[in-house]
C-alpha cells in the first residue's frame, strides 16, 4: 500500500543488476534428493530467457495506455494524458515496473530452481525448516515482512489458486495447510508473513531514495521488531520530542489497577495453535461478547440461521488478519493461556510491529506515517499507545495542552458494564471512561 499525500514523492524506481548473484541452498540432504543445490548461481543470460516481459497497449479511442503486468499484479490503467501532465503518475508507473522487475528478474528465477527439486517422500518435522531458518531472527525483522519466507527457501507456484512450496518441497494451496504445516515443523516464521491473494506484489520496500533525507534510521531506538525510518525532503523540521513506548503507560497506580484488572481476562488450556475455536476459551470470550453487544456480522449471520460454530469462524482473526470488525473488541489469548506461544493464531498485537513503517513529511498536511510495501487486506499495522488517563483528567490537559492525541475508550466502559451487569450497575454513573493521551508518547 503506498500512502501519498502531494508531498515530494521518493523516488520508486529500483536499478536492478542483472547480472545479481542469487545463492541458495537446498533444505535437504543428498540422501533425500538427488537434486541438491548448493551456491548455484543465476548467469545473465538465465535471467534473460526466464524474464517476462510486459507489453504496452494504447486505446487512441478510450485516452488511456494500459500497463500490464504478468507476474502477480493487476493490470493498471492510467489516462495517457496524465501521464504527460503529471509527475506523480510517472513515479507510480515507474514503482509499477520496479515492482514486476524485481518478481519477474529476481523472484521467479529463484523459484523455477527451487520448483525443480524433485519431492521426496518423508514425514515432516524440525528439521524440514531447521537448515533454511537457521538466520532467521522472528524479533529482527529487516524488510518487507512478505519476503521473509523467500528468504527462508520457501517458493511460490503461480496459478489460481497460488501454492506455496515448502524448504521440504511439499505443494500447499491454502493457508490453513500451511498453518498445520508451521505448527507441525516448530517453523520461526508465522501465517501472517504468506499471502494468499493476487494482488499483493512481492517486492522490497522503497529504500532507493536520497538516504541524505533520512534524518532517524530507527524512531523506535530498537524497541520494535523492525526498524521505523524517518525521512523529510522538504526542509531542516524534525518530529516533536517525544518518548518512544511500545505499552501504555497508567497515570496513577489507581489506573494501573483498574488497567490490570483480570476479571475480564479469559484463558485457554489449548494445547495447540487454538485452531479449534469452539474449545478455545479466548474465542468463545470475544463471541459471547460480541453476541451480547449485538455485532453487526454476528447478528447477519444469526438472521442467516448459521450454526455457532460457524459463526465463530469467521470472527476475530483469519490467519492472523482482521478482515471483519468486532464492535465489542478481540480477546487475544494471553501469559496465562497454556496454548503455543508463536502459532496461536489470536496473538496478533501483543507480537507487536512488523510491516515497515516510515514517519515523513508532507508539505500541506505535517508529519505522516506510510507503508514501504504492500499490505494484504486485514494486515494489523500498529497500535495506539500512550498514557492512559480518566476523562477528566483529559478534560483538564485540553486547557493548557493539545488535544489532537486523545482518544476517548469509553466504548470498553460500555462493554465492562454489559459483562458484569449483576454487580456493576450501581457504580456505573460514578465511573468515567478512560482516554489515551499520546501526546508525550
Amino acid at each position: 500500500m503506498w500512502i501519498y499525500c502531494h508531498s515530494s514523492i521518493i523516488e520508486a524506481s529500483q536499478d536492478l543488476s542483472l547480472s545479481e548473484k542469487l545463492r541458495i541452498s537446498s533444505p535437504l540432504s543428498s540422501s533425500q534428493s538427488q537434486h541438491s543445490i548448493t551456491d548455484l548461481i543465476i548467469s545473465n543470460s538465465d535471467v534473460s530467457r526466464l524474464r517476462k516481459r510486459k507489453t504496452n497497449v494504447t486505446h487512441i479511442d478510450e485516452g488511456k495506455k494500459k500497463l500490464r503486468d504478468r507476474s502477480n499484479t493487476k493490470q493498471l490503467a492510467i489516462p495517457e494524458r496524465q501521464l504527460s501532465s503529471s509527475s506523480d503518475e510517472t513515479h507510480t508507473t515507474s514503482r509499477a515496473n520496479m515492482l514486476t522487475a524485481y518478481y519477474t528478474d529476481i523472484l521467479l528465477p529463484k523459484f523455477r530452481l527451487l520448483n525443480n527439486i524433485s519431492y521426496v517422500q518423508h514425514k515432516c518435522d524440525s528439521r524440514c525448516v531447521l537448515l533454511a531458518e537457521e538466520r532467521f531472527h522472528p524479533t529482527r525483522l529487516h524488510t518487507n515482512p512478505f519476503l521473509l519466507p523467500f528468504e527462508c527457501q520457501w517458493s511460490i507456484l503461480d496459478g489460481k489458486p497460488r501454492g506455496y512450496r515448502t524448504p521440504c518441497q511439499r505443494t500447499f494451496y491454502s493457508l490453513d495447510d500451511i498453518e498445520k504445516y508451521l505448527f507441525r515443523t516448530n517453523s520461526k516464521l508465522s501465517i501472517k508473513f504468506f499471502v494468499e491473494d493476487l494482488v499483493t506484489r512481492f517486492a522490497p520496500a522503497l529504500d532507493k531514495f536520497d538516504r541524505k533525507f533520512i534524518i532517524n534510521e530507527d524512531l523506535s531506538n530498537g524497541q520494535e521488531n523492525i526498524p521505523i525510518s524517518v525521512y523529510n525532503d522538504l526542509n531542516d523540521d524534525k518530529p516533536n520530542n517525544f518518548t518512544y513506548v511500545t505499552q501504555i503507560r497508567p497515570f496513577d497506580n489507581q489506573i494501573y489497577t483498574a488497567f490490570n484488572d483480570t476479571s475480564m481476562m479469559s484463558c485457554c488450556n489449548c494445547t495447540d495453535n487454538c485452531s479449534d475455536r469452539m474449545k478455545c476459551a479466548c474465542f468463545r470470550k470475544t463471541l459471547s461478547q460480541a453476541v451480547l453487544n449485538h455485532d453487526p456480522h454476528v447478528m447477519d449471520k444469526q438472521r442467516n440461521r448459521h450454526s455457532l460454530s460457524g459463526i465463530i469462524k469467521s470472527i476475530g482473526y483469519q490467519k492472523k488478519r482482521l478482515l471483519n470488525p468486532v464492535s465489542s473488541g478481540i480477546y487475544e489469548c494471553n501469559s496465562k493461556c497454556s496454548c503455543h506461544r508463536e502459532h496461536c493464531s489470536n496473538r496478533l498485537v501483543q507480537k507487536g510491529l512488523f510491516v515497515q513503517l516510515q514517519l515523513f513529511q508532507d508539505k500541506h498536511k505535517g508529519w505522516g506515517l506510510r507503508t514501504l510495501h504492500d499490505l494484504p487486506r486485514g494486515t494489523y499495522i500498529c497500535q495506539y499507545i500512550g498514557e492512559l488517563i480518566t476523562s477528566d483528567q483529559g478534560h483538564e490537559r485540553a486547557q493548557t495542552m493539545d488535544d489532537r492525541y486523545q482518544t476517548s475508550l469509553d466504548l470498553v466502559k460500555q462493554i465492562h458494564y454489559e459483562d458484569n451487569n449483576s454487580h456493576r450497575q450501581n457504580n456505573d454513573e460514578e465511573e468515567e471512561p478512560y482516554v489515551i493521551d499520546g501526546s508525550l508518547y
